[in-house]
C-alpha cells in the first residue's frame, strides 16, 4: 500500500508486547516524521537519536529497536548501508542478512 502511496521508507512501528521492545516498520514516506528520521552512529548503527533508539538484531533474527548502545562497538547494532540496501554487518551470525519488508510491513531479516 505504501508503494502506491509514493514510497516505502523504514520506521519506527508498534510495541511487541512479548518482547518489550518497539519493532521496526515498512511505512508511507513521510519527511517529517521522526520515526523515519534515522542518523548513522558510531561504527555502523543506525539510529532514531531524538528517542535514543537504533536498529538491532533480535535472537531470533526479527529486527528491532533498543536503546542506543553508546559508541562502543555493540555487534547487534552493527549494520553497512550500501547503494540499494541496508546489510546487517555484525560478526555474530553465520551469513550476510539485508533488511527486507514483508506485507504485515514489519521488519525482517
Amino acid at each position: 500500500a505504501c508503494q502506491e502511496a509514493g514510497g516505502c521508507c523504514l520506521a519506527a512501528g508498534p510495541w511487541d508486547p512479548a518482547r518489550q521492545v518497539s519493532t521496526a516498520a515498512a511505512a508511507v514516506c513521510n519527511s517529517t516524521d521522526l520515526t523515519q528520521k534515522w542518523s548513522s552512529v558510531g561504527d555502523g548503527q543506525l539510529c532514531l537519536m531524538h528517542a535514543n533508539l537504533c536498529l538491532h538484531l533480535a535472537d531470533d533474527d526479527s529486527v528491532v529497536l533498543t536503546h542506543f548502545a553508546g559508541m562502543e562497538t555493540y555487534e547487534e547494532q552493527q549494520w553497512k548501508v550500501t547503494a540499494n540496501s541496508i546489510v546487517y554487518d555484525g560478526a555474530d551470525r553465520a551469513e550476510k542478512m539485508c533488511l527486507a519488508a514483508r506485507h504485515s510491513s514489519i521488519v525482517e531479516m
